[in-house]
């Protein structure tokens, strides 16, 4: 488990009740991602292959809903989520920064000063399975 993102003051999604991040979603996985969570929710239908190749969390069935493990504005994996999800609201643009499209409470985060190395890193492994898993079709 990655180091929690550090918060301003207190605990700004569940003081808030916010689940932004989680509904429209289109969070990549990794393998090792889809492992972890196939082993503690075997049979769960969480995860598909995208057009461009990368794995990523399902939606609920139809547009403008959350995340399928999303109840009652809680993540029912919180503690197995993706590295994603455990890297939210940093996401990458070039270099780690808050999400301010999806995220209405940047201001109560901050980017550490490790974000730019582990989401690199998580960007790099989802570019390379991605095509490993490409070239192997």
């Amino acid at each position: 488990m990655l180091p929690i993102i550090p918060q301003v003051s207190g605990k700004p999604c569940l003081t808030n009740k916010c689940s932004s991040c989680c509904h429209n979603t289109e969070m990549l996985l990794l393998e090792e991602d889809v492992r972890r969570i196939s082993a503690a929710r075997p049979g769960v239908d969480f995860y598909g292959e995208a057009e461009d190749g990368f794995l990523q969390l399902n939606n609920r069935d139809e547009e403008g809903t959350p995340c399928v493990f999303l109840y009652n504005d809680l993540c029912s994996v919180h503690d197995i989520r993706p590295r994603g999800c455990q890297l939210y609201p940093v996401v990458w643009q070039d270099i780690a920064v808050l999400d301010d499209e999806y995220c209405p409470h940047t201001a109560d985060f901050e980017v550490p000063e490790w974000a730019d190395h582990e989401v690199g890193i998580l960007v790099e492994a989802l570019l390379i399975e991605r095509d490993d898993r490409s070239q192997r079709l």
